[in-house]
């Protein structure tokens, strides 16, 4: 195995374990609120990803989250479609970590 494809392999297992934590971060909350956001910068501090990066996701985090809507459908008292707005927060959260983040792309 090559350095390029040691150094793949490394950063693929770090994105994963970051993803990890982040999703079970967004499990152990009901609700998007501050604190879900609050929780959310510290994990990725945690994960190195330095602090004007993290500022970066969550702000963008927070503008999907307000476009789309998402804390205000919560407030429903249907548990179904709070799952499923929970699921979409927690793709949302993903697709903007993998955007902002120069990780090798699943699959790969």
């Amino acid at each position: 195995m090559g350095f390029f494809e040691k150094l793949k392999n490394g950063l693929k297992k770090t994105k994963d374990s970051m993803m990890g934590r982040i999703e079970s971060l967004l499990h152990s909350f009901s609700k998007i609120d501050e604190d879900l956001f609050e929780e959310l910068e510290e994990a990725l501090i945690m994960a190195d990803l330095g602090v004007q990066t993290t500022m970066d996701i969550c702000d963008n985090l927070r503008k999907r989250v307000k476009k789309e809507n998402v804390t205000e459908k919560l407030k429903e008292n249907n548990q179904m479609e709070r799952v499923k707005l929970m699921n979409n927060f927690k793709i949302i959260a993903e697709e903007i970590v993998e955007k902002e983040l120069v990780f090798c792309q699943k699959g790969e």
